[in-house]
């Protein structure tokens, strides 16, 4: 053989064994066509194969890499050329699973364009919800044969544990996306069926979900990888199992790090949004007198005017009514008419004996701090990505690799 490539080796082979390309590919599940492709170096087996075409054959897998048989000398320790067409058809076995993962991430992407136009151009959320799930749902099925395929091909090569440990790695991500997605978007399946959720209050609730559950599930992965790893389906050597409780012990402080400031941050956003008066601009009277002019005018009393004879064909308008300002014991501090239709609220002072000053706010004044307690809930969710970003930024940064 002067040719010594995986394509030519197996020819010489076939031929030395009496085999047609046809009954070579009928062993492996193969075409013809695809035998004739890797004997003519057009291409070369999956990884998956190379056991099972080395057993047909009688040889190691490390001959059929190299392309040539090797003395019982050297059949101990795998060779140089051998080891290169290894690595290189993991290479290849791990660029296609990371092309079908991308795949499956496109289905659940296309999931959520679906859920959004059922929401915002045809107002169909529940719809829209449900025909997401069903992209997110079809990803994660079609992931889990991906990885199932990518771990099958390795299961009988040598130096396989970093290979599966990226198969799992690249998994959890896919997975993760699926769980975030179908959080994002359970805002839409708590409103009507025939009514679609505004964006804003959709990509409120649906990024604390995401947030939320993402969290979980982080914490669900973790649980899982350190079984995995007392099992051996994930396989670290010395170095490996030192970066991995040194990150592990650092992902789990910056987490009760960050779930500590996230709190102190949402009690303050719960304090701010449940108390909107505190940003309401009131007006303060320290005398009845201005206070009564505020409101309308001092009112008519009966017998200040005498009255005029009456007109039986005069409509009369209605009178207005009289009310009464009493501090906290129950005293009356004035009598006024609220003519000022621009006034929300009036209050007494009740921590003095005093009834001064007397509050008064206006519903413009209402309006600013609805329209200022929007802009601190948007503030909120800002602080609260800042914060989420920060602490993953320092965990890359500080975590060993």
């Amino acid at each position: 053989m002067e040719k010594k490539t995986i394509g030519a080796f197996i020819a010489a082979l076939r031929r030395a064994n009496g085999m047609t390309q046809r009954e070579l590919a009928d062993r492996l599940n193969v075409s013809d066509k695809t035998v004739s492709r890797w004997e003519r170096d057009d291409g070369a087996p999956d990884i998956s194969l190379i056991p099972a075409i080395a057993e047909i054959f009688g040889v190691t897998c490390d001959e059929l890499l190299r392309g040539e048989r090797r003395s019982a000398e050297e059949r101990e320790e795998p060779s140089a050329k051998g080891e290169q067409q290894r690595k290189y058809l993991m290479r290849r076995a791990m660029s296609s699973y990371e092309i079908r993962s991308a795949i499956s991430a496109g289905v659940m992407c296309v999931g959520l364009i679906t859920a959004f136009i059922c929401n915002f151009a045809f107002l169909r959320s529940k719809l829209g919800f449900f025909l997401g799930m069903t992209f997110y749902l079809a990803g994660v099925f079609c992931q889990g044969i991906f990885v199932n395929r990518a771990l099958l091909s390795v299961e009988e090569v040598q130096g396989r544990e970093g290979f599966k440990n990226r198969v799992i790695r690249l998994a959890a991500l896919v997975f993760g996306l699926a769980v975030g997605l179908l959080a994002f978007t359970w805002p839409m399946a708590l409103v009507d069926a025939y009514a679609g959720i505004k964006a804003e209050p959709l990509f409120r609730m649906g990024l604390i979900l995401a947030a939320g559950v993402l969290a979980f599930y982080g914490i669900a992965c973790e649980l899982v990888m350190r079984s995995m790893i007392k099992r051996g389906v994930y396989f670290l050597d010395d170095r490996g199992m030192d970066v991995y409780r040194h990150n592990f012990k650092l992902r789990r402080i910056l987490a009760i790090v960050l779930a500590g400031i996230i709190a102190v941050t949402a009690v303050a956003h719960g304090y701010f949004r449940d108390n909107p008066e505190i940003f309401v601009r009131d007006h303060k009277f320290y005398d009845s007198e201005s206070f009564v002019e505020f409101m309308g005018g001092p009112p008519v009393q009966i017998g200040d005017v005498p009255p005029a004879p009456e007109d039986p064909d005069a409509v009369k308008e209605p009178e207005e009514p009289v009310l009464t300002l009493k501090d906290k014991n129950g005293n009356t501090v004035c009598k006024y008419v609220w003519r000022n239709y621009t006034v929300e609220s009036v209050r007494v002072n009740e921590r003095g004996d005093s009834p001064f000053p007397i509050t008064v706010a206006v519903k413009r004044a209402y309006t600013n701090a609805w329209q200022l307690v929007f802009i601190i809930d948007n503030c909120a969710l800002a602080i609260y990505g800042v914060e989420i970003v920060t602490v993953i930024a320092i965990y890359f940064k500080k975590r060993r690799k």
